[in-house]
């Protein structure tokens, strides 16, 4: 069921980022322009409602507890995503101006209890990676900034907090479980992935992600 919605999911995303194009070349343009305001809000009432389903769905694909440690070696070759986005007081943070350093992207939702639990120890981890060049990059699916202000007021995240209201992020970064977790070493690539729930603080992890700085 999660692997149909996926596939639904980035369809959609997929033509309305190149519709313009599909409907030119159709011949279909005079129509195109003619009902594009409709298009656009029928658009935007199906992209909230699908999101919500979409969402609900992988945070229900990784329900549970905080697991064990256990970072899997990412080899796909294709390119890191693009990752542009503002936190909670409006300041644009790009991905690619992270170069240099060890980045953990995370995406997250407020009501991810995996996610809830393990932000003290991504807390943790900050401290126990100083010394070290290390950032958290927490990413948002799809909430609004009053619902996670109240989330971060709660819970006190001592990283950046990315908002992503529209959810273009995760057909990009291809998210399919709440949380998912990318490691990024200096030079921008992702090496690892993580989908779940973990202890950040860990030995075992803490040592791979030095390990992974000093190979840079």
């Amino acid at each position: 069921m999660t692997s149909s919605l996926l596939k639904n999911y980035y369809a959609c995303q997929s033509f309305v980022k190149n519709r313009s194009k599909i409907l030119m070349y159709s011949g279909y343009t005079p129509f195109f322009e003619r009902f594009s305001p409709c298009l656009d809000c029928a658009h935007d009432v199906f992209q909230q409602a699908a999101r919500r389903v979409f969402l609900i769905m992988v945070f229900l694909a990784f329900i549970g507890t905080v697991q064990a440690a256990h970072l899997k070696p990412y080899d796909a070759k294709a390119p890191t995503p693009a990752l542009k986005l503002e936190d909670l007081e409006g300041n644009e943070h790009d991905l690619s101006k992270y170069k240099g350093q060890i980045v953990l992207v995370q995406f997250w939702a407020t009501y991810c209890t995996p996610c809830r639990k393990e932000m003290p120890s991504m807390n943790n981890l900050i401290k126990k990676m100083q010394g070290t060049p290390f950032k958290i990059l927490a990413v948002n699916m799809g909430e609004t900034v009053d619902e996670v202000s109240n989330f971060v007021n709660e819970v006190k995240p001592n990283f950046t907090i990315l908002m992503d209201p529209d959810g273009n992020s995760i057909a990009d970064w291809r998210v399919f479980a709440a949380p998912s977790n990318f490691i990024l070493s200096p030079d921008g690539k992702i090496r690892y992935t993580l989908f779940g729930g973990v202890e950040w603080d860990s030995d075992e992890l803490v040592k791979q992600l030095k390990a992974l700085a000093a190979k840079n």
